[in-house]
């Protein structure tokens, strides 16, 4: 006998079966299968049909209505003029696409049509949302340096002390 042989014909007990049952067949196949508790009582439950169909575990598809934004040429787009912005954030790259766009097309060359309509109606949250996966290149750009630097270029005189002290 198969293991999926068996493990159908323990199916059909356990479902007829009342709570003790139940218990002392999930304990077998946890033991003689290597099943997860939890994994077990999924495979009894009706996970069983799908393993011995063949047909893999069901992905759940994504809510709501599909980006607008998920083409190649638009992010590269958009990840262009962002460099070129210095790594710009959100808000204020949304306020600033239609002053840079003409300038950065006069330098390399014009968008498409469509590519350039997204870009100026883009909103500020779904610039973040695109560029997400390469945040990483805009850190570590910042001018300012902690430390003594500036503290020794700035002259702090001493306060001297009043005569009625």
């Amino acid at each position: 006998m198969s293991d999926i042989e068996n493990l159908k014909a323990l199916r059909i007990k356990y479902i007829n079966g009342n709570r003790t049952t139940k218990d002392q067949i999930l304990s077998s196949v946890c033991l003689i299968h290597g099943y997860h508790r939890k994994s077990a009582i999924r495979l009894m439950n009706g996970e069983l049909r799908r393993l011995m169909a063949g047909k893999p575990k069901a992905t759940r598809k994504k809510p709501g209505t599909k980006s607008r934004y998920q083409d190649p040429g638009f992010k590269a787009a958009l990840k262009a003029v962002w460099r070129e912005t210095d790594y710009m954030c959100s808000k204020n790259l949304k306020k600033a696409m239609p002053v840079w766009l003409p300038a950065y097309e006069a330098v390399d060359g014009v968008f498409r049509e469509d590519i350039r309509a997204k870009l100026l109606s883009i909103s500020a949250a779904s610039i973040d949302r695109v560029l997400q996966p390469y945040k990483h290149l805009g850190r570590g750009r910042c001018g300012t340096k902690p430390g003594s630097l500036l503290r020794s270029e700035i002259p702090i005189g001493k306060r001297e002390a009043s005569p009625l002290t």
